[in-house]
């Protein structure tokens, strides 16, 4: 169980010293917003690797009895949490994770950011939410509900930030067509969005790395997610 807390302490340690100090702005500065983004992402999935199987190998107490139709519940939203996950960093956002203004039209914006202002962390959360429920054994439950607040969280934490960053001009200008729920946006309700070219790959490649995932699926983590027919 030490191993457990100690790798859920540092996952989420990391993503806060990186993201709410000034490393970010320095790594930036030094291997490019590219460079950063792959660097990032390939830090957050070692480090949720380790924690995964930290939890899997920690000592489990079941909370409420396994049933086989439940896992109905991840079937139905992982291919959104993936396409979400992927897109998030593929599609152009000032106002999110990947922070990218370059082809980011405030006035018409792209079909992922028309549907939430935080795609990545509406991944994050379809994926730890879309968990809790199937698995039923602490800490896998505890791990679960963690990130699904974390999730939750950081939505309001990424708009604090991002509004503290941008004049209130400029905030006002880039969020107004969009908002962080998921079709609450005046784009999203107005059909005032464009699909992108960074839309259709980063759904295509999100379905793509979600099968890949699937398939794997029992080999990484012992359970093969197939729901009864």
């Amino acid at each position: 169980m030490v191993e457990f807390w100690l790798s859920l302490a540092i996952f989420l340690g990391s993503h806060m010293a990186i993201s709410r100090t000034r490393l970010k702005p320095f790594l930036i500065s030094r291997i490019g917003e590219t460079g950063y983004l792959l660097s990032y992402s390939a830090l957050s999935l070692i480090l949720l690797g380790w924690l995964i199987i930290a939890a899997q190998n920690a000592p489990r107490i079941q909370l409420w009895p396994w049933n086989h139709w439940l896992y109905w519940i991840p079937n139905i939203l992982m291919p959104f949490a993936f396409i979400f996950l992927v897109a998030g960093f593929t599609v152009p956002n000032p106002l999110s994770i990947s922070s990218r203004a370059e082809g980011f039209d405030p006035e018409k914006p792209g079909l992922i950011v028309a549907i939430t202002r935080h795609p990545v962390l509406w991944g994050f959360l379809l994926w730890s939410l879309s968990h809790i429920i199937p698995n039923g054994e602490y800490p896998l439950v505890l791990m679960f509900m963690i990130f699904t607040l974390f999730s939750i969280a950081g939505m309001s934490l990424l708009d604090f930030k991002r509004k503290r960053e941008m004049t209130e001009s400029l905030w006002l200008q880039y969020s107004r067509y969009t908002h962080p729920v998921l079709f609450r946006s005046k784009a999203f309700l107005s059909g005032h969005f464009q699909l992108t070219k960074q839309d259709i790959f980063g759904i295509v490649l999100g379905l793509f790395v979600y099968a890949v995932f699937y398939i794997l699926h029992g080999s990484l983590f012992g359970i093969v997610p197939m729901p009864p027919l």
